[in-house]
């Protein structure tokens, strides 16, 4: 429900008459979950124009080290090849967690910070939030 919420917002915040479809959104679910938890929003998110990566990972049998580089690259492989100008991440949980463990190390697989945009939920403290 919140996430619904959330998405609305999002979606509702754009200009009615903008196009998405050089925009990508990587959706990575929580722990315990799968790609599939999230096929609804990915669904949506394409009806309004979006490229969508919804990736699925095996969120308890790695480390989120090792996850953070399998889950989140291949969310962004999957946008640079549909030429994305700009990828978002919606995450629950785990999958937010993969996002920001993945930009604290230096890997050779970066994409400038100018293409990127984060929708963070409330439960984020701020000091946790990356700067861009």
């Amino acid at each position: 429900m919140k996430l619904a919420l959330l998405l609305s917002i999002f979606l509702l915040s754009a200009a009615s008459t903008h196009s998405f479809a050089d925009e990508c959104v990587v959706l990575l679910h929580g722990l315990g979950r799968s790609a599939a938890s999230m096929e609804k929003l990915e669904d949506r998110l394409k009806d309004h124009g979006y490229v969508v990566a919804n990736i699925d990972y095996p969120s308890r049998k790695m480390s989120i080290e090792s996850l953070a580089k399998i889950a989140v690259v291949e969310g962004l492989e999957t946008c640079t090849k549909a030429t994305a100008r700009q990828i978002n991440f919606v995450t629950h949980s785990l999958g937010g967690i993969l996002v920001r463990q993945y930009y604290t190390i230096p890997y050779k697989y970066q994409v400038s910070s100018e293409t990127l945009s984060f929708f963070n939920s409330r439960h984020i403290d701020e000091e946790m939030v990356i700067p861009f």
